[in-house]
């Protein structure tokens, strides 16, 4: 992947144990891979009432490791940042749509990290984080 002028490759771990078999069509052409890209979106993280869901998090981040073990470089791309700041900081009905989401954003991210690395630490794996916007593309 290419950032700037510089070329970036974060190893994460995520793996899908081999006996799973609901899995799109072309899963197994996907694990002849060497390099996989997973991107984890806000509906997956995050429960009902948009508060994140640690349990099905700890899952994913127990079947990115599976991936890894299998020898497979992973870069996982995840939302999440707005619903874990909604956990932490209640805002007033009436403020603005948008600087709600810049703020339960940009505080949630350090709290979605952290989870991400407390998951990955269980399985003795390091994470690191790159930041991007769509003007990186």
């Amino acid at each position: 992947m290419k950032f700037g002028s510089s070329t970036v490759l974060h190893r994460f771990i995520l793996a899908i144990p081999a006996h799973v078999s609901y899995f799109h069509p072309n899963f197994s052409i996907m694990l002849d891979s060497k390099l996989l890209v997973i991107k984890i979106g806000s509906n997956v993280l995050t429960q009902e009432n948009g508060l994140p869901d640690l349990d099905r998090m700890e899952k994913l981040v127990a079947q990115i490791q599976a991936l890894t073990s299998l020898g497979k470089k992973v870069v996982l791309v995840s939302s999440g940042a707005v619903a874990f700041g909604r956990q932490a900081i209640p805002l007033p009905e009436k403020l603005n749509p948008v600087f709600k989401k810049q703020i339960w954003a940009s505080t949630g991210q350090i709290r979605l990290i952290n989870q991400y690395q407390n998951f990955f630490e269980k399985h003795k794996q390091p994470v690191a984080q790159i930041l991007v916007t769509k003007e990186d593309f």
